[in-house]
């Protein structure tokens, strides 16, 4: 396994406000984003700036790439796509409700959920954007708004929305194939074996049948999460919780496989949603002092090394190539790439 003994640092990339999002990698590029109301590209060489674009407002999503495009919307309620070589910008379209939810790319199309920070402050809306121009293809009503990327399983888009619903829309057309009632989440829903599954905000993951919406399985976790997030790792769906754990479920039933435990001086850990690279799972565990980046083998929990963090991260890690950019959101905010082997 590339990514079974404990990286080495590369080289750290430091800006003003908070980077709440995570990185998104593309051969030797890294771009982040965050409060600082600013978009960036790094050399994942050594970090150096290979070009800045302004945002009307910051952001907590993570940039998604696509077609030789960099998207990503803020809380200005406009999303936005630079082309990635120079930074210049392709492309604006305003949608009149703050986005924090990271976009996915479905095809032609780009999916993204928009809402209000503040819960429940009135219904957003999930949007299907033209990745080549913008253009608003379709539009669907989120009730109480919708902060958290879909799960794509083929042709089929699950989104889950503050209001406590799931929604099932065809990606071509928007098309609403069916909704389920749910625990309330903030976290990326992740598509695994016909199964959506996400953790809520209260501390559940659950999983849905991605065809009929029925309930197929949810596992208490017992600690408010609102910032965890969920993983597919073969057979088990790997889940950053708030309760101190790592968790591997059994996709299929939700059955504990395993678990990773850390606790800190303020005897809790909140871990941040999960990367799976080459069988190693990848996530940092924040005790409300520091972050600790963690790797764990995926099939069996067994922890592999763990590597202490000058800063509190709580976005999911980004791997390519025998590396892993991470994110800062407090103490020293910024970025660090992390080598392997």
């Amino acid at each position: 396994m590339a990514y079974s003994s404990a990286p080495r640092h590369a080289w750290t990339w430091r800006t003003n406000g908070n980077v709440q999002g995570g990185a998104a990698v593309d051969g030797e590029m890294a771009l982040v984003a965050g409060r600082g109301k600013r978009l960036t590209a790094l050399s994942r060489l050594d970090g150096s700036e290979l070009w800045s674009a302004e945002l009307d407002r910051g952001t907590s999503a993570t940039p998604l790439i696509a077609g030789g495009l960099a998207i990503i919307g803020d809380e200005s309620a406009a999303v936005r796509a630079f082309h990635l070589e120079t930074g210049a910008e392709a492309w604006r379209t305003g949608l009149g409700q703050p986005l924090a939810a990271t976009a996915v790319s479905v095809g032609a199309l780009v999916l993204v959920g928009t809402g209000a920070a503040r819960p429940m402050a009135g219904d957003g809306a999930i949007v299907a954007l033209d990745a080549a121009t913008g253009q608003i293809v379709w539009q669907r009503a989120a009730p109480g708004g919708c902060r958290s990327a879909p799960a794509i399983a083929g042709d089929i888009a699950v989104f889950a929305t503050r209001g406590g619903e799931a929604l099932a829309l065809a990606c071509a057309d928007g098309r609403e194939l069916w909704r389920a009632a749910i625990r309330p989440t903030d976290a990326d829903v992740t598509a695994a074996g016909g199964l959506a599954i996400a953790i809520s905000t209260s501390g559940t993951i659950w999983a849905h049948d991605v065809a009929a919406g029925e309930e197929i399985w949810f596992f208490e976790t017992g600690q408010p999460a609102p910032r965890g997030g969920t993983a597919l790792a073969g057979k088990l769906v790997i889940a950053g919780a708030a309760d101190g754990r790592l968790y591997g479920l059994d996709a299929a039933t939700g059955e504990v496989a395993w678990t990773v435990e850390r606790r800190g001086p303020r005897e809790w850990a909140s871990w941040s949603p999960p990367e799976i690279a080459d069988g190693v799972a990848m996530a940092t565990a924040d005790d409300g002092v520091r972050g600790t980046l963690i790797g764990v083998d995926a099939a069996s929990g067994r922890e592999l090394w763990s590597l202490p963090l000058d800063a509190w991260n709580s976005a999911r890690p980004a791997a390519q190539g025998r590396s892993v950019v991470i994110t800062a959101s407090t103490n020293t905010p910024g970025a660090a790439q992390l080598n392997f082997g």
